[in-house]
């Protein structure tokens, strides 16, 4: 999980999260990555230039939920079942084809608050929970979710994020995501880590998004 309040660019973390695993998949195994997004609209999306960004990695598939148009645009479809499977809407499926079509996929969900309705409510935060595990444990797929803070008075330190307890207790991974200095066209993220149930490191990601670059540092090591 990337959790951060709203407006510091979670979503460029994100996505080019996705972007650096599939430059790097010898390593990371990444071979598709499919970013659903549920909470920027068309105005956004053309700003930010997705369809022109998508159009150079074959292997990035963006579910725009709210705006299909864009999807039509950028001729980019995810298979139709995943965003069934992740809406919880009834749709039969084969099994054994979305256990191959999963295997080495990396799911990005931007953002969780978008398929909740009530954050807090632990049935509904738990249900959810258990959807996302099935992809991880009976299909093979990576799941990323973005998440945001509860209201902070000004000048106070962010602490948590938000949800209930048993959508905090089944993350394996938080990172805090912290903008560095950075200009449009240079965008630099301190990933802060807050739980490692199963390992990991803090790492800065440092974002081209016109020249389509991205680097993630680790401590003394330096990854493109």
């Amino acid at each position: 999980m990337y959790y951060g309040p709203s407006g510091i660019g979670k979503s460029w973390a994100s996505l080019f999260t996705g972007v650096w695993c599939l430059k790097n998949k010898k390593n990371t195994k990444i071979t598709r990555v499919i970013y659903i997004d549920a909470d920027n609209g068309l105005v956004t999306l053309n700003d930010r230039k997705i369809d022109r960004l998508i159009s150079r990695l074959k292997a990035l598939k963006y579910i725009a939920i709210n705006t299909p148009q864009f999807a039509e645009r950028s001729g980019k479809y995810a298979d139709e079942f995943i965003g069934f499977y992740l809406l919880n809407l009834s749709k039969k499926f084969n099994k054994e084809k979305m256990k191959r079509q999963m295997t080495n996929t990396l799911i990005v969900i931007d953002s969780i608050r978008d398929f909740l309705e009530n954050m807090i409510d632990k049935v509904e935060s738990k249900n959810f929970m258990k959807l996302l595990k099935k992809m991880r444990d009976e299909y093979h797929a990576t799941v990323l979710f973005i998440n945001h803070t509860p209201k902070i008075p000004e000048g106070k330190p962010i602490t948590t994020y938000s949800g209930a307890s048993d959508l905090k207790d089944s993350i394996d991974t938080a990172y805090q995501v912290v903008p560095v200095d950075a200009d449009k066209e240079n965008l630099k993220f301190m990933l802060k880590m807050e739980k490692a149930r199963i390992g990991g490191q803090e790492f800065v990601i440092c974002i081209k998004p016109k020249k389509f670059e991205v680097t993630i540092e680790v401590k003394n090591e330096t990854n493109k």
